[in-house]
């Protein structure tokens, strides 16, 4: 009794304890006064009316799990219908969390991790009470025969899942504000999806998905089904010239790298992680998933691919990239400026809404100053009146034009988000195919000046580069002297191989308006200027390297690079196919 007078600051109760003599003897009395059998507690907590005690921390254990069992229940009264989100489902767990620590009375000050809290509150995670509840519920309508509106109302399927996707919509709360219109695209199975990306390669051995993303560029991945069948999906990226391994966790429908798990399929997990970089999940793996390893590739490789078929396969492939890139930019342009269009027009239909409200306001304070205006007052008063009426029926009018402009717009913003959708896909497929070829170009020796002449269709920049590879254009039998003369007042970066006096091979080049003279060194390991640059098979390899690459890194005074051949005109012009 002492303790709620002491609560609620009031007068001794029956036991005569005072308020002052609690206060004046602090804790010492509060623990002095609580006696059980003849031993005193030493554990007493309060959360508001509710005081709990007991002798032994396990006791206390015990009534804090059936203080849970009695609060979850209030918390996931109903959660069986709710449509949750992921934002609603977060405030969920931040209000469970912060019962936690009134319940042991610490706090974030405290710097308690979470999971320390919970193995000593040992209380059931909400989410996975509502996700246990949620198919608890649906197993008791689908068992149902009689025919109820329950079982009924699940058959509906209203589709309003774009709607929401456009400023967080929410229902009208009256039947004038009924605009919105249920409007949606059938959504996609999760599984079918996943059988249809090409990143998913199934039943594959971590050996050889190792293999598979050997050499493989930083961010590039794949997902296989784990080593053990019934335990989900591992995703292997590369970071750092090595494959890192993540396991992907499935329970209840749900996939993630870690509890809570967020997504309701593998590939909306990759996908944003394509976005979102893997450090949120694992601070090492600072990286995206970047570049999907395809396992519709055919021709891994492009092995039995010419050149030149592989270089228009690339022009045609980048220029339908551009085209699908350029138009979803012009779409994305257009559904930005709907977005902000539906803003506007929900502001001004919420002012009307106001408006429409105070004139109704209006109306009826009016009728009551009607019954009680003097004789002489009434026709000013039936003339506002008539104004009013006249002026409310205008508000309506605009405010039902408006809806059905923002209806309109909303339908229309809706199909280019499609659109969007779609082009967006088509994009990344356009990019993964451009990357694929633009790999096996690169393995075949092919420069980044080349590819980006590809690109442009820059012929004459074609041309120059395909004389690269036609050794006679650049390899020319003379002496020293003979080459300077050839090379004489030609543009800098000119140049010609040819052999020198020790029966080497020598490079003559013009650089800063003269000729200089590099001896090329062959050892087992092969051509080079110098070691340990000797790695070039052929000559035709070296001249490609340095048609884009600076011969500075041997010598200062040669900032320039093997960019024309000296007998260029004399180039062979590559066959059509």
């Amino acid at each position: 009794m002492a303790l709620k007078q002491l609560k609620d600051n009031k007068t001794p109760g029956e036991d005569g304890i005072t308020v002052e003599l609690l206060k004046a003897g602090g804790k010492p009395v509060l623990r002095a006064l609580i006696n059980i059998n003849g031993d005193y507690i030493t554990h007493l907590r309060f959360a508001d009316d509710i005081v709990i005690m007991a002798e032994t921390m396990e006791d206390l254990s015990t009534m804090l799990k059936d203080l849970s069992r009695t609060s979850d229940p209030m918390m996931t009264y109903g959660t069986e219908t709710w449509l949750l989100t992921m934002g609603l489902m977060r405030k969920l767990k931040v209000t469970q969390r912060a019962m936690e620590r009134a319940m042991l009375g610490v706090s974030l000050g405290d710097q308690i991790r979470n999971e320390e809290i919970r193995r000593k509150t040992m209380v059931t995670d909400i989410a996975q009470r509502i996700v246990t509840l949620k198919w608890q519920w649906t197993g008791h309508i689908a068992r149902r025969t009689d025919g109820r509106w329950g079982q009924k109302v699940l058959e509906w399927r209203p589709r309003l899942e774009d709607v929401a996707k456009l400023d967080n919509y929410t229902a009208p709360s009256s039947p004038d504000d009924e605009i919105m219109v249920e409007i949606g695209v059938p959504q996609q199975s999760p599984e079918h999806s996943l059988e249809a990306a090409e990143w998913y390669w199934g039943d594959i051995t971590r050996d050889e998905a190792n293999e598979k993303l050997r050499d493989t560029r930083d961010g590039t991945f794949l997902v296989r089904n784990a080593s053990n069948k019934d335990s989900g999906y591992t995703l292997t990226v590369r970071k750092g010239g090595a494959n890192k391994l993540i396991k992907i966790y499935h329970h209840e429908g749900r996939y993630g790298f870690r509890e809570p798990f967020e997504f309701k399929s593998v590939v909306d997990l990759v996908c944003y992680y394509s976005e979102y970089s893997l450090a949120t999940c694992n601070s090492s793996l600072d990286i995206k998933l970047l570049y999907p390893l395809s396992r519709h590739q055919e021709n891994e490789g492009g092995e039995n691919i010419s050149d030149e078929t592989l270089a228009t396969r690339y022009k045609e492939i980048h220029k339908k990239y551009i085209l699908k890139t350029r138009d979803y930019n012009i779409r994305f342009s257009k559904y930005t400026r709907l977005r902000e269009e539906v803003t506007l027009k929900r502001q001004a239909l919420e002012a009307f809404r106001e408006a429409v409200k105070m004139c109704e306001d209006h109306i009826k304070l009016q009728e009551k100053i009607q019954a009680e205006a003097q004789p002489h007052e009434k026709n000013i008063v039936l003339e506002n009146n008539r104004q009013l009426m006249a002026k409310l029926q205008s508000l309506k009018q605009a405010k039902a034009e408006l809806s059905e402009i923002l209806r309109t717009t909303l339908e229309c913003n809706l199909v280019v988000e499609r659109d969007l959708t779609k082009l967006k896909s088509d994009v990344v497929k356009l990019y993964n195919l451009k990357d694929r070829h633009k790999m096996w170009l690169q393995g075949r020796g092919k420069s980044d000046e080349y590819l980006k002449a590809l690109e442009e269709n820059n012929i004459h920049k074609l041309d120059e580069i395909n004389a690269h590879r036609d050794m006679d254009t650049w390899k020319v039998n003379c002496t020293r002297e003979t080459a300077e003369k050839l090379l004489a007042g030609k543009p800098q970066g000119t140049f010609l191989i040819r052999p020198n006096s020790t029966g080497q091979l020598a490079l003559s080049i013009v650089c800063n308006n003269m000729v200089y003279h590099c001896i090329i060194n062959k050892t087992e390991c092969g051509y080079g200027f110098a070691e340990p640059y000797n790695i070039y098979e052929t000559l035709n390899e070296l001249v490609l390297h340095y048609a884009g690459n600076s011969l500075e890194e041997h010598n200062d005074q040669l900032r320039t690079e093997l960019k024309y051949p000296v007998n260029m005109h004399l180039a062979k012009k590559p066959e059509k196919n």
